[in-house]
C-alpha cells in the first residue's frame, strides 16, 4: 500500500522526501546523507528522556540539522534560571550549543523570543498563573 503522507505536496519536492520505517535509535542511512531530522515519538511534550533520545538518534542519523518536538521547552527548562533576565538569550544559546546536537533554532522575530514566548504558555498553563514575555503579570 502505497503512503498518503506526501500526496499533498508538489511532485517535484515529494521526490526529495524519503520516508524509511525503521527503528529510529538503530537505524543508519546506507546511501544519502540525511538533510533534516524531525522526531515526535514521545506521549507527552515534555518527556525527561527526549534530549538523551534525540542524540542517540543523532549519533548514527548524523543529520545536518535536528529539530524533535518539544524542544524549546525541554531547551527553556535548562535555561529557565535566567527566564526574565538580561541573560536568557545566552543562557538558551549555551543550553542548544551544549546539547551537541545541529538543531533548528530559526523562529521569526528570534529564537529566544519565540522560546520566552512557548516558555510563558506553558507555565501559565501549568501553574494557572498570568506569564507574558518578559515576566510575570501581576494583574
Amino acid at each position: 500500500r502505497a503512503c498518503a503522507v506526501l500526496d499533498g505536496l508538489p511532485s517535484e519536492a515529494a521526490r526529495k522526501i524519503e520516508l524509511v520505517q525503521a527503528d529510529a535509535f538503530t537505524w543508519v542511512p546506507t546511501q544519502s546523507k540525511v538533510n533534516f531530522l524531525y522526531v515526535d515519538i514521545w506521549l507527552g511534550i515534555t518527556e525527561p528522556q527526549m534530549l538523551e533520545d534525540v542524540q542517540a538518534m543523532q549519533a548514527h542519523v548524523q543529520a545536518e540539522q535536528v529539530y524533535f518536538w518539544g524542544q524549546e521547552l525541554a531547551l527553556a527548562q535548562q535555561a529557565g534560571h535566567a527566564w526574565v533576565t538580561a541573560q536568557w538569550e545566552q543562557v538558551l544559546a549555551e543550553s542548544a550549543r551544549g546539547t551537541g546536537l545541529p538543531l533548528l533554532i530559526d523562529a521569526p522575530g528570534g529564537w529566544a523570543s519565540w522560546v520566552e514566548r512557548i516558555w510563558a504558555l506553558r507555565l501559565s498553563a501549568r501553574e494557572g498563573v498570568s506569564v507574558r514575555a518578559g515576566g510575570v503579570d501581576d494583574r
